[in-house]
């Protein structure tokens, strides 16, 4: 860890270990305040350093926090595996809209289809023409 970041690290931490149980949750832009980052410096190191803390930070609707009891921790993972489904279902939609629309796929990536045949592939696949 660079220096700079080793103190927002620390600061970040350290309120963090005050933050014992949901009720006691704190939201990012107070700990980036706290830490004297940004709201994206600070959920950036909190997802970068996650695995460093040594205790599990857990989030919820008042903001993160250390779990005090096992149904903190379970609420939490079973937050994180829904919005996983929700993720890998958006993903399944974007991916057959896309091969419906016509853009081809090389391997697991899409391809450009060729210019003018493929807009005008497109062009009717999009609106049904014929």
């Amino acid at each position: 860890m660079q220096p700079d970041i080793q103190a927002h690290f620390a600061t970040v931490r350290d309120t963090l270990r005050c933050c014992r149980g949901e009720a006691q949750a704190m939201t990012i832009d107070e700990l980036a305040e706290r830490a004297g980052i940004c709201r994206r410096e600070c959920e950036a190191l909190l997802e970068t350093c996650l695995a460093v803390f040594p205790f599990p930070v857990a989030a919820g609707a008042h903001g993160y926090f250390v779990p005090t009891s096992s149904s903190e921790i379970n609420r939490y993972v079973q937050s994180l595996r829904s919005r996983a489904v929700k993720i890998f279902l958006r993903q399944r939609t974007v991916i057959r809209k896309a091969q419906e629309a016509g853009w081809p796929r090389s391997g697991r990536e899409f391809a450009n289809p060729p210019s003018v045949q493929g807009e005008l592939f497109m062009v009717q696949k999009i609106t049904g023409a014929a």
